[in-house]
């Protein structure tokens, strides 16, 4: 049986009183950024692309798949699985259908779209098409993500976003399982109610964990800065080299990320000119590579240096001729946060160490 994969978003203010996103339609009612995944999307990329979309609020947390919910449609209702023009008339992927009639010859079925007004009890239809299509353009069942996004952002007043040809009226509203959602064939006001005790549950979890950072003012953080350094000898398992490292995170500005209070990450920098810096050294105890942190240490110090007027932003590491599979995934990072490989320095360290600096523009 053919199936359709879709998402909905729960985007969650980080401050209390937590509030929900939602967007009011003209027609169908209060709602949840919610739509189709594209071929080649992961749900949660799905998910911050139907949130831009329809709210024009750009995700910034990396979200959290909350569990994933199998929908049986039966034979008279479908989804289309593709879009199809059908004498004159589109029917697009991913809206609902009804299903008429089937002709097995051709393998086509006749269809039905309603668009109703959710506006009134029991809603309206406003206009309906029908055409055929083929038996294949229609999946029976939906497999549905429900992803959480913790937003650290300020509650702003309600805004319009322009979408779909109409204007959703965009605003925060107080989380509760009450928020009066739209019920009917897409019934968000259950997938809220259905949901809301997992999501509360990841929420104080995210919150629990989450990554708080700030430029270290007192030198209680070199201790901590030091034992990450030694807890990752595949990175940093020269001696003179850590000692080194120490000094530095002694006399530089050094970013620090926590976790429950405890120090997780830090990341020195220089700053060589007006216009230039550089990353000395940055350490993300093991137990938290891969969560963001790393990236949100260098999103900080690069908001501190603009703020000084610094233009170019410069980082050191092991080069490609090392055959270092750490250092590779070293570099991979700092590509995927904007750096840039620029010369390669095979004996500026020694001939076992090869250097490639990399570079970012700040702006």
């Amino acid at each position: 049986m053919n199936e359709l994969v879709k998402v909905t978003a729960f985007v969650v203010t980080a401050d209390e009183p937590h509030h929900l996103l939602v967007f009011g339609h003209p027609t169908a009612g209060l709602q949840l950024p919610a739509g189709t995944v594209e071929p080649g999307e992961t749900p949660i990329a799905a998910a911050k692309r139907e949130v831009w979309e329809e709210t024009g609020l750009e995700v910034a947390s990396r979200g959290v798949v909350l569990c994933e919910q199998l929908s049986e449609l039966g034979p008279d209702l479908a989804v289309m699985l593709e879009t199809v023009a059908s004498d004159g008339i589109t029917f697009r992927r991913g809206h609902h259908v009804k299903v008429l009639a089937h002709d097995q010859a051709r393998e086509a079925a006749r269809i039905r779209e309603e668009i109703l007004d959710y506006n009134t009890t029991p809603p309206e239809v406003i206009s309906a098409t029908e055409g055929d299509v083929p038996v294949a353009a229609l999946a029976h069942r939906i497999r549905r993500h429900f992803v959480l996004f913790v937003e650290p952002v300020q509650r702003a007043a309600p805004w319009v976003r322009r979408a779909d040809g109409h204007d959703f009226e965009v605003r925060w509203t107080r989380l509760s399982e009450d928020i009066p959602l739209v019920e009917g064939l897409k019934s968000q006001k259950a997938w809220l109610k259905s949901n809301f005790a997992r999501l509360r549950a990841c929420l104080s979890a995210a919150l629990d964990s989450r990554i708080k950072l700030n430029l270290a003012d007192d030198p209680d953080h070199i201790d901590a800065c030091e034992r990450i350094l030694r807890e990752l000898p595949a990175w940093f398992g020269i001696e003179e080299a850590i000692v080194e490292y120490v000094e530095q995170i002694a006399e530089l500005p050094t970013f620090l990320a926590r976790s429950r209070g405890e120090i997780v990450g830090f990341l020195s920098v220089e700053q060589h000119s007006a216009a230039a810096a550089e990353i000395i050294v940055m350490g993300v105890a093991e137990s938290h590579h891969r969560r963001g942190v790393g990236r949100a240490l260098v999103e900080a110090a690069e908001a501190h240096l603009r703020d000084r007027g610094v233009r170019f932003l410069q980082v050191k590491t092991l080069s490609e001729a090392h055959p270092s599979p750490e250092y590779a995934r070293t570099r991979e990072f700092y590509r995927a946060v904007g750096f840039e490989p620029l010369e390669e320095f095979p004996t500026l360290w020694d001939e076992r160490n090869p250097c490639l600096q990399m570079v970012k523009w700040l702006g």
